[in-house]
């Protein structure tokens, strides 16, 4: 936050010049820089925006790791704005077509409450009461990159590429990171499998996470196939060692970009790998694939 209000104060009102401002104090800048620019940016106004700004900004392109775009983002912040000012006893209406805001001269007493984060707990507070509830721990992922957002390096998921990333596949060449091109469930990424007739294609994690013997977990994915796709997807788990444990059924073919389930439990294991298998039937079906989760049951 300090090095947001820095770039604030010393660049003068330049958003260029405050972004650097920002940026030079270092750490880690990506988001305070981010904070700089839209606050400035708000207080500037689209209008009056530099056009090297303007036409940096893909209004239909996702953000990472979600499936908010510059446009529906604006829109959720200014619902946002609508709910806060009505809260705060303002009135929203629109005058001439134009959304306008009344703010209550009482909003502008706000309680300034002490802030405490993680870093700052008292030892008598490190008690049991600092633990995930079991509805946060049925949130939790397991992956490193569930949707090939780190994968972009050379647009080939090969496991000697990729596999600091999180996943790997046995051919290599019919594996893509598509990046950038639009074509994600969410994000900037997604990986697309080509299927070769008569050959089976997987592509697994390689997050070493220790799972919990005997215990049940569900495995998703998001995918995508061609029209008249006719060859075999499956979710399996493998081990370590590559042999295939468990496999869900062929999964069945719809429109669009769907959410594909498999339920399975560890057994004795408490490493494993996940992933999809694609079995082809011809040369030409594929199958794009996109934020896979895997949470306890």
């Amino acid at each position: 936050s300090a090095f947001t209000v820095i770039g604030l104060l010393y660049g003068e009102g330049d958003l260029e010049k405050s972004v650097k401002y920002t940026v030079q104090c270092a750490n880690d800048c990506d988001s305070t820089a981010a904070a700089t620019a839209g606050i400035l940016s708000v207080m500037k106004g689209w209008d009056n925006l530099d056009s090297l700004i303007k036409d940096q900004i893909i209004e239909n392109q996702y953000f990472k790791y979600t499936q908010l775009t510059v446009n529906s983002a604006a829109n959720v912040c200014t619902e946002m704005i609508q709910e806060i000012v009505k809260a705060q006893g303002g009135q929203v209406a629109k005058v001439d077509g134009v959304l306008s805001l009344v703010i209550p001269e009482a909003a502008k007493g706000a309680t300034i409450e002490k802030y405490t984060n993680g870093k700052t707990v008292t030892s008598a507070e490190l008690g049991s009461a600092i633990r995930y509830t079991d509805e946060e721990m049925a949130r939790l992922r397991y992956f490193k990159d569930p949707g090939f957002e780190r994968c972009q390096n050379d647009g080939t998921a090969q496991s000697t590429v990729n596999s600091g990333y999180g996943w790997e596949t046995s051919l290599p060449a019919n594996v893509k990171i598509e990046c950038l091109k639009q074509t994600s469930y969410s994000g900037l990424a997604n990986a697309i499998v080509t299927a070769k007739n008569g050959t089976t294609i997987s592509l697994s994690n390689t997050t070493s996470r220790a799972l919990q013997k005997n215990t049940n977990y569900e495995f998703s994915a998001m995918i995508q196939v061609n029209s008249g796709f006719a060859s075999e997807i499956k979710l399996a788990v493998w081990n370590n060692a590559g042999t295939r444990l468990r496999a869900g059924n062929a999964v069945e073919v719809k429109d669009g970009w769907y959410k594909v389930t498999f339920s399975f439990n560890s057994g004795e294991n408490t490493v494993l790998k996940w992933g999809l298998q694609l079995a082809g039937k011809n040369d030409t079906d594929t199958v794009r694939v996109d934020d896979f989760e895997l949470r306890v049951k």
